[in-house]
This record gives structure tokens, sequence and C-alpha cells, in this order.
């Protein structure tokens, strides 16, 4: 086997090892959504997106942020020297709420050559008088994966649009989202100068989620459905005093831990993720104005 074709297959390998973590995973394209609290509670989230992250979570969420938020993130997959890097950004304006985001996935240092996936992200939600205390939001999103040597490389690009809807009624949350609509995925293959053009559709993901809020606790839980499986997630949140929160989760072949810190204008955010393929880390600090 050729250096180049070990390439190559090293590189498939791992975007497609990689996939199966990931919330946003499409194809090749290993980058999961931005976000810690909602990876610390099992990524189980669509129902709550009461921050930034709603971006990329539920767009119909933003209208929930208090103010203008801003968040840095970053992360560490599995613990292979992969650098994992986004920041997330929330604009109330005149009863709609802006949302950004962007995300990068650098795999260079554990490929031994250039290999990068990026996310863009821009949605707006507002409120929806049809549901009780409703809000409805889309997001629309641009994938760009790239990487490879000059006489053997690979890139593809990718546009989708998420939507979705939330509604609460006194404790209690629901949500659903279609996430990556259309989703076809566009791409070239040079080998020694010789291109080769693909095209890849993909399904839509499903999901319908509910939250509860008891006293200083916070229930989630998620169903997903994305090209015939479907999937459970749950996420807990406990509330203490100083601005502490305790956050845990579960999703299939996964578990997750973590906490967060407000103090007003400033936040912090950690969580930890046991998989079978090996342990994530993510860390966001915050601002609101």
């Amino acid at each position: 086997m050729g250096k180049r074709t070990r390439m190559f297959l090293a590189l498939l390998s791992l975007a497609m090892l990689l996939s199966f973590n990931a919330g946003a995973s499409i194809g090749g394209f290993a980058l999961e959504a931005m976000g810690v609290r909602p990876l610390a509670m099992g990524s189980a989230y669509s129902a709550l997106a009461d921050d930034a992250a709603a971006v990329l979570w539920n767009p119909a969420g933003l209208v929930q942020v208090k103010g203008i938020q801003a968040e840095a993130v970053h992360a560490d997959p599995f613990q292979m020297n992969i650098a994992q890097t986004g920041a997330l950004a929330a604009f109330p304006f005149r009863g709609y709420t802006l949302g950004a985001a962007f995300s990068q996935l650098d795999e260079s240092a554990a490929l031994g050559f250039p290999y990068s996936e990026r996310v863009y992200a821009l949605g707006l939600g507002g409120k929806l008088s049809s549901l009780p205390q409703g809000s409805w939001g889309v997001t629309n999103k641009i994938y760009a994966l790239k990487g490879g040597s000059e006489s053997l490389n690979l890139a593809a690009l990718t546009y989708c649009v998420d939507l979705g809807v939330l509604s609460s009624y006194k404790s209690l949350r629901l949500a659903a989202v279609i996430r990556d609509l259309p989703l076809v995925s566009t791409g070239k293959l040079n080998i020694d100068g010789a291109e080769e053009h693909s095209k890849l559709k993909i399904g839509p993901q499903l999901r319908l989620a509910a939250a509860y809020a008891w006293n200083r606790w916070t229930f989630s839980g998620e169903l997903s459905a994305e090209s015939g499986a479907t999937s459970l997630a749950a996420g807990i949140e406990r509330s203490l005093s100083g601005g502490l929160a305790l956050r845990a989760g579960v999703a299939p072949e996964s578990a997750t831990f973590g906490f967060g810190v407000d103090k007003g204008r400033y936040t912090v955010n950690y969580a930890y993720k046991i998989h079978p393929v090996g342990s994530s880390q993510r860390l966001s600090m915050g601002y609101k104005w």
C-alpha cells in the first residue's frame, strides 16, 4: 500500500471515527455542535436552549437570551491531539434575536498532514403567537472540509438549514427541531492533479425534546431520529448558591458531567464526556452585556 493511499485512508478513517461522536456530523464532517452546557447535559438541550448555543441546538431558543452574549469554547476531543475551538454570540434586537457561531476542528497534528473541518452558522429567532409562549427559529449553516498533501487531497462543502420551534407552559418546555435540511454535500478529490467530483445527499435529523424545572432542578430529555435510527438522551442540572450549577447527562454509548459558574457578566462552563472511543473535555468562557 502506497504512502498516499495510507494517507487518504487514515484521513477518511479518522473523519468517520469522529463522526460517531458528532452532534452535527454529516458524512466525513465530524464537527460537534459547540456549547459546553449542552454537552454536560448529555446533549439533551433542544428544549432548554436559553443561551448563545441555541443557534446550533435550537434557534427558537434564541429569543430567551437576555442581552448580548459572547462565548469562546475550546475542546479536547478524545484526547487525540486534536484541537477544536469555536465562538458563539447572540444579539437581541426589536423582538428578535440574531445568533452566530464558528467552529473549527484541526486534526493536522494527529494525522501528520493538514486537515481541518469548519462550520459557519447564522440564525434568527422570534416569537410565535400560535403557541403558548412560543417561538420559532432558523439557522443557516455552511460546513467546509479540507486536507491532504499536494498530490492527494480532498475538499467538501455543504450548506444546510436548521428549523426549530419551542413552547412553554409553566415549568414545562417542549421543542421540535429539524437539523441539516436539505443536506447535500459536494466535494472533490485531487490525485496527482486529476480531480474527481462527488455529491452526497444525507437525510435530515429530527429532534423532539422536553424539559421541566422544579425548585432548583432542571430535567431534560430528547429523542432524535436520523436515517431510520432513533436514540434517546437525558440531562439534569442542579443550581446551587453563588451562581454555581452542577450537570450530568447520558446519551448512547456516553456519559457526561460538568459544572457552570455564572457571576452576572462573566460565565465559565466545563464538561467532561466519557465515550468508548475516548474521553473529551470542553471549556468555555463567556461575557454578557
